[in-house]
């Protein structure tokens, strides 16, 4: 407010209404933060997928030149062993890209929300993965799951995601079991996925969840580009909400999601 004085002597109250204004500044600065959290990731991701795309292609590189060197030299028999190993790294250089696209492909922010029923992911998803389940003698323990806002096919992948590594990291001394729940709390549904496999040492509770990052490099026993937790963490991201690993479950692995229980107005 700011009184002006005229040429006549009189006194003119102004209302500037700043309400606008402000909220401008407020956008702008979580834009700002935004992009700079945005920035800091894609240093972090160049940084990764350039050391991860760099091994297969040493390996291409390598076994390249051996195949050459056992042909100069007549070691014929040589280059079967070599030509396999070749093309083991041209495999690798291949599924690691498939991921890459994979994770590029999912926007920071979904545009098109519908009402999901998680029931229904599940049950998807366990069809989806029945062979893989029924081979590894797998027994499903399913919770009642609420209804959640949001792509159906990303939460589609995120559900396969988590239910694939609690099948994968299984324990080799006892009978897998995977257990799925789901609860309502205030404004957030909380999805939890937990096995009794091998577990996650908690000193790598944020580590699991970046690019390429495995814990295992045995991929003989455990398969993988070490991709689906960055995936499934940016999936939910996408959907404003968070993804962790409970640190004080001790019996396998536990991952809780929590979602927003309303954000946008359903198609």
């Amino acid at each position: 407010m700011e009184n002006i004085r005229t040429k006549d002597g009189n006194t003119v109250v102004l209302r500037v209404d700043v309400t606008e204004l402000k909220r401008a500044e407020l956008a702008l600065e979580r834009q700002r933060q935004e992009l700079e959290h945005k920035n800091e990731a894609l240093d972090q991701f160049t940084a990764t997928v350039s050391h991860d795309l760099k091994a297969p292609l040493r390996h291409i590189s390598m076994f390249s030149e051996m195949i050459e060197d056992e042909l100069a030299a007549g070691n014929s028999h040589e280059v079967s062993a070599s030509a396999r190993h070749l093309r083991d790294s041209a495999k690798r250089m291949n599924r690691v890209i498939d991921s890459l696209l994979d994770y590029s492909q999912i926007a920071y922010q979904i545009s098109t929300w519908s009402d999901v029923d998680l029931s229904d992911i599940v049950a998807d998803t366990l069809s989806v993965l029945d062979g893989h389940a029924r081979e590894a003698n797998v027994r499903f323990e399913i919770g009642s799951l609420p209804r959640v806002q949001g792509d159906p096919e990303l939460l589609r992948r995120l559900v396969q995601n988590l239910i694939g590594n609690a099948i994968k990291y299984r324990h080799p001394d006892r009978g897998p079991v995977v257990r799925i729940n789901g609860r309502i709390a205030d404004q957030q549904i909380e999805l939890v996925v937990e096995d009794n496999g091998i577990g996650i040492d908690p000193r790598f509770a944020t580590r699991i969840f970046e690019v390429f990052q495995r814990l295992h490099h045995d991929e003989s026993t455990y398969g993988g580009t070490g991709i689906g937790l960055a995936l499934a963490k940016r999936i939910v991201e996408s959907h404003n909400g968070s993804i962790h690993l409970d640190t004080g479950f001790a019996e396998g692995a536990r991952f809780i999601v929590t979602l927003p229980k309303r954000m946008r107005k359903t198609k």
